[in-house]
């Protein structure tokens, strides 16, 4: 019986000591709302863009809106920070038939407590920007956009090898309620250069 009777205290001190580990009070961080009601795209929001140094045509779709949580435990188990993420996974859409060695081009945005990310192939400086909603105002063929903030990303590692910021960079035109509306990548290095500009636009 008393064999019995320390299985079973050892049985609820073991559940108890897990249960405080897994059980975390911790902190949990979440997109703030100029983030959320401006940039959170679902599924079927659209973009057309042309690129203003070719004329081509371009246009993107949310492919997939996904929101989840990443974890930091720092020493003290009770002290673990939940950030709460939302990532927005983007397309070409492509409306003629393509070679069999094109690729289309994708990218994401990131949203996460105040930071903005922009990741994909052709983006040169794939870091978190703390977002600040823009005062400015930007007009592109006749349509004018308001709260406009303008992210100018530099690969400061290949600016100091290779020369002056200005030869090196991504330019991000954000609008809340529209999304990119502009674009300008220059990148002499890698004999890519584009400019996007909004043409019109769709988003749920």
């Amino acid at each position: 019986m008393k064999h019995l009777l320390f299985l079973l205290t050892a049985t609820i001190c073991i559940f108890c000591s897990c249960h405080s580990i897994f059980d975390k009070k911790g902190t949990d961080v979440y997109v703030i709302d100029d983030l959320k009601n401006g940039f959170n795209f679902q599924y079927g929001s659209y973009w057309i863009y042309t690129d203003a140094l070719t004329g081509q045509v371009d246009s993107f779709y949310v492919k997939d809106n996904h929101q989840g949580m990443s974890y930091n435990t720092p020493n003290d188990l009770n002290d673990q920070i939940r950030d709460h993420y939302i990532d927005i996974s983007i397309t070409e859409e492509n409306t003629a038939p393509l070679p069999v060695s094109a690729k289309k081009e994708s990218w994401s945005m990131h949203l996460s407590e105040n930071f903005i990310s922009f990741y994909g192939s052709h983006f040169y400086y794939q870091q978190p920007e703390t977002y600040q909603q823009g005062t400015t105002s930007y007009t592109i063929n006749g349509q004018t956009y308001n709260n406009v903030s303008v992210i100018i990303r530099a690969d400061t590692n290949k600016v100091s090898t290779y020369g002056s910021a200005a030869n090196y960079y991504d330019t991000i035109y954000l609008c809340p309620k529209v999304g990119v509306i502009r674009i300008a990548m220059y990148h002499p290095l890698d004999t890519f250069q584009r400019v996007w500009e909004l043409q019109r636009y769709k988003v749920y």
